[in-house]
């Protein structure tokens, strides 16, 4: 029918026609969003398929329809469309009398009206016993109630379990039984009753009977057969991935810890894992973005089945969280070598891709401090937890005594516990060398008195040490006077001995310690010839013989 346009005189009903059609009822689906076409849409897509193929052992949701009037006659129709709990929980219509009385107008139980009270207060004993026939757990008014209405176990006939035991009793060790038997005692077993041999036993039993057929009046057991081709080749279907899981890793954890993805060196790079699914029979796992990642996939044949098989992962290198500024996400098929394909032209049989989001958390990097590094071999080594994102930068500064920085030379930025510079040849001036490591634009240690450090050792030389006796100083010129002590390195200590061999320790003055360096002059050096001698721990580095400044 076509579309007719009304004409609206008055603009401001149409202004108000516009509000409540682009604000109010946008609105009111966002507060109470109708999900019926999603609805429909997920009963399209679980419904209507054919050529439905399942795995041996596996499972799957397959939807079927079914008209009403192949399970109910007319009658019984009209009750499900009005009431249809009363098909899954028939009994709860006795206690309610709008659905006691929707039953009685459109089924013709046979029961007199009378006789509905009576069923009613027989429920308890009717669901107690129903639960013990089912699980052995007597109801308190157990005995009660089979006197009530009659009942006894009827003890002659043999639960189906018990008849299965038989059986195996007879082809099986009698040792190995009993302790089947054992296993059997504490299982739940379905047990018969039946209606006592005694004068008026059948009218009393008569409200359990009804009870009995108003519960079989059910939709919750519904007999369907399945047709079709029961054996199928499953080498010949794209397999199916449905969860994927990572074995913990010694010393590390499970793939969500950074030393998972970050530490190539940790358990040799070797991550193993299994993946369950259907069709896998044949197949092979394939990583989309094994080749750039650097990581080495094999599947692993043993304990392999249909619906199972492992593999194992071997990283060349970090696997970065992020790339290009987007989640690291590893896509995992199966392939199977497609039917008739051969090795001059070779196709395959791919599942559709499961995505893995490679998520771990920021690591946590941490530098052993204090550390007094020690050159080897021209090279130096330093020890922490250096886990990290490898689109993080890693960097390695020396930090000299004059100020200049040097980078460092990594041998492998990958490793996790250790670093190794190997242009240690490039720090050349004397003194403590204080070592950062920077990773993604932060400095560990960060700055404080502990020192990750190492030194060059200083070779002192002295020009000159002029004695003031007014001053009780000495003014020493020379060069490498620096004590190393701090960061391993020797200590520098100073000394002046006379001619006669009197030796007498000298100090720096500490409250000149911006200016060059000054000494104090021990009393008994201000007359006679004095030599000034400097130290590096106990060995003799240099001397300088004391000088008196000149007579004005």
């Amino acid at each position: 029918m076509p579309a007719y346009p009304f004409p609206i005189a008055s603009k401001s009903f149409q202004k108000e026609l516009t509000t409540f059609a682009g604000v109010f009822v946008p609105g009111v689906n966002e507060a109470w969003p109708d999900g019926m076409i999603q609805q429909l849409n997920n009963v399209s897509d679980f419904g209507f398929q054919s050529n439905k193929v399942i795995s041996k052992q596996g499972s799957d949701i397959i939807v079927c329809f079914f008209p009403i009037e192949r399970f109910l006659t007319p009658g019984f129709r009209k009750l499900y469309l009005k009431s249809p709990a009363i098909f899954f929980a028939p009994l709860q219509t006795l206690p309610d009398k709008e659905g006691l009385s929707d039953l009685r107008k459109y089924i013709n139980l046979g029961i007199p009206e009378d006789q509905f009270k009576t069923m009613a207060a027989a429920l308890p004993c009717y669901m107690g016993l129903s639960i013990w026939q089912t699980t052995n757990e007597k109801p308190l008014d157990f005995k009660q109630c089979l006197d009530t209405y009659g009942l006894e176990v009827d003890k002659d006939a043999k639960p189906k379990d018990e008849d299965k035991n038989e059986a195996k009793d007879e082809d099986k060790n009698k040792s190995k039984d009993k302790d089947k038997n054992k296993e059997k005692d504490n299982e739940p077993v379905k047990t018969n009753l039946r209606i006592k041999n005694e004068t008026g036993a059948e009218d009393k039993a008569l409200p359990f009977r009804r009870l009995d057929f108003i519960n079989h009046v059910s939709l919750n057991s519904v007999i369907v057969t399945i047709d079709g081709v029961m054996s199928v080749d499953t080498t010949a279907i794209a397999g199916k991935i449905d969860i994927l899981e990572f074995d913990k890793l010694a010393k590390c954890g499970d793939d969500k810890e950074p030393c998972f993805w970050a530490a190539p060196d940790v358990g040799n790079g070797v991550r193993t894992g299994v993946i369950h699914g259907s069709y896998l029979t044949g197949g092979s796992l394939a990583i989309a973005e094994a080749n750039d990642l650097g990581i080495t996939v094999t599947t692993v044949s043993e304990n392999a089945s249909d619906q199972v098989i492992h593999f194992s992962l071997k990283l060349t290198k970090p696997v970065p969280r992020k790339i290009e500024g987007e989640p690291t996400i590893l896509h995992f098929t199966i392939k199977k070598p497609k039917p008739g394909s051969t090795s001059e032209k070779p196709q395959s049989l791919d599942s559709l891709a499961f995505e893995y989001p490679v998520g771990y958390p920021n690591p946590s990097v941490r530098v052993k401090t204090p550390q007094i590094l020690t050159p080897k071999d021209g090279k130096l080594t330093i020890e922490g937890n250096f886990i990290h994102d490898p689109s993080d930068s890693l960097v390695v500064m020396l930090h000299s005594p004059t100020g200049d920085d040097i980078e460092g030379k990594l041998a492998d930025s990958s490793t996790s516990k250790q670093l190794v510079v190997t242009n240690l040849a490039d720090a050349k001036d004397a003194g403590c060398w204080i070592v950062t490591v920077d990773i993604g634009g932060v400095s560990y240690p960060p700055e404080g008195p502990a020192c990750l450090c190492f030194f060059v050792n200083p070779s002192p030389k002295l020009e000159s040490a002029e004695r003031n006796k007014d001053k009780m100083e000495i003014a020493v010129v020379g060069s490498d006077l620096i004590d190393t002590s701090r960061c391993g390195g020797p200590r520098l200590s100073f000394k002046v001995v006379s001619d006669a061999g009197t030796t007498k320790p000298v100090n720096p003055n500490p409250k000149r310690p911006d200016e060059k360096l000054i000494l104090i002059l021990p009393d008994a050096a201000k007359t006679g010839s004095w030599t000034l001698k400097v130290f590096l721990n106990a060995d003799e580095a240099a001397s300088v013989k004391l000088t008196d400044p000149p007579s004005p």
